[in-house]
């Protein structure tokens, strides 16, 4: 009889999550759901930076910004698509964009150690966090 063992492929990304409405009640959120929405373990979370807003027709809130670093079986194509569904369970919605009022926003910067996104070039504070998870 021949016996076949699987292995699971735990990857570990780093996500960045920035706000500029109801970061509180989001970030809480966030916890909950990255565990159980991502089956994520070894979480860790990076400070909470504030900045101003990048750009113009943004009101003038300030965004709270911090990152993420966890493992998860999944690939990173299906995290993404999870990320984007946590992000419209948080309202961020079409109508919430137009507006530029971001509930939350969650982007993958690093995906098992390469990095995967611009914004880790692109803004200091998202270097400064994912720096802090590496």
């Amino acid at each position: 009889m021949e016996t076949s063992t699987s292995q699971t492929i735990v990857m570990t990304y780093i996500v960045s999550i920035a706000s500029n409405h109801n970061h509180e009640e989001n970030f809480e959120k966030i916890k909950k759901l990255i565990s159980s929405q991502l089956s994520a373990s070894n979480i860790n979370y990076a400070e909470i930076i504030l900045t101003q807003p990048i750009g113009t027709g943004y009101p003038p809130v300030p965004y709270y910004n911090t990152a993420v670093r966890f493992s998860s079986p999944f690939p990173m194509i299906e995290i993404n698509e999870r990320l984007k569904d946590i992000e419209l369970s948080c309202g961020r919605t079409p109508e919430m964009k137009e507006k530029k009022i971001v509930p939350i926003d969650l982007d993958i910067i690093v995906a098992d150690g390469q990095i995967v996104h611009k914004d880790y070039s692109r803004f200091w504070f998202v270097k400064r966090l994912v720096d802090s998870l590496i």
